[in-house]
């Protein structure tokens, strides 16, 4: 009999995810109910995301961000068109 190798996927919490992001936990509940994070699905009540998923959504973002120094030091961020 052939055995397939099973692929392990690390799963985040909300909370995790909010800590990485450096942003609300309840911003990460509002995203995954609109489906603007990538990998967001629901156990029960509880939501998880896929780590490998997150990090390649974080790097695509970021490709689409241009960062700016404004004259008085703050960083300004944009969309590229």
């Amino acid at each position: 009999m052939e055995h397939k190798e099973v692929k392990k996927v690390e799963l985040i919490t909300a909370e995790e995810l909010s800590e990485q992001l450096k942003i609300p936990k309840n911003t990460v509940y509002e995203l995954a109910r609109k489906q603007k994070i990538p990998s967001a699905f629901k156990i029960g009540k509880h939501w998880r995301f896929r780590q490998d998923q997150i990090f390649q959504w974080i790097e695509e973002e970021t490709k689409k961000t241009i960062v700016e120094r404004e004259d008085n030091g703050n960083l300004l961020l944009r969309k590229k068109l």
